[in-house]
């Protein structure tokens, strides 16, 4: 029992303190602004393409915008970080990001996977797969990003004529797809290999 208390809590100056994950700044739904919370309180519609590691509240803020959340009477901030510790941090974004976008993009593009070609069909495993990814795997989460990247660009592309576009009327989740889009494009700076507009077009051979 002394050990598992010692891992957990800390004595300091009479104050017992508790061991806690580190908060997380969450885009508020409609609102040109974000909000400090407990990773276990946030409710994402967003597939947590909406929630931001807690040393990133300019990350979130531009998110708001790219969402067309701009604001009309000053920005919402609820919540503030006065210390924090960088041994602290536990939560590495790119691996949620990634660990999140990566089966719901492929979720999406599962349809055409007979049709999408060899290049592009080792990018839909990578996606597929990419909840696997384990804290630290910054380097792997990376790769997995450019797959999906690769994966929403060719979907977009009305020339590919997958599924994605014939069922964008009825699936709820069009606003989702754009956070996810927008996350990767604009806020962490990962952007579609080349190829994708050229050489990768057209249906795998038989």
């Amino acid at each position: 029992m002394r050990a598992v208390v010692a891992r957990h809590a800390v004595v300091s100056e009479g104050q017992v303190m508790v061991r806690t994950p580190a908060p997380v700044w969450q885009a508020v739904p409609g609102r040109p602004g974000i909000l400090l919370r407990m990773p276990h309180d946030c409710r994402s519609e967003m597939n947590g393409m909406d929630e931001f590691a807690a040393d990133r509240v300019g990350a979130a803020q531009a998110y708001c915008s790219a969402m067309g959340a701009e604001p009309q009477h000053g920005r919402l901030q609820l919540g503030g970080v006065e210390h924090l510790d960088p041994a602290f941090m536990g939560a590495d974004d790119l691996v949620t990001v990634a660990s999140r976008a990566g089966p719901f993009v492929a979720s999406r593009l599962a349809d055409d996977l007979q049709n999408l070609p060899p290049g592009m069909v080792a990018r839909w495993h990578d996606a597929a797969q990419a909840s696997s990814l384990q804290p630290g795997e910054t380097w792997r989460a990376g790769e997995v990003l450019r797959s999906v990247a690769d994966l929403i660009r060719y979907g977009e592309d009305p020339g590919n004529d997958c599924g994605l576009q014939r069922d964008f009327d009825r699936y709820a989740g069009r606003r989702r797809w754009e956070a996810h889009r927008r996350r990767i494009f604009e806020i962490e700076g990962i952007e579609p290999s080349p190829a994708v507009a050229g050489r990768l077009q057209g249906p795998a051979n038989a």
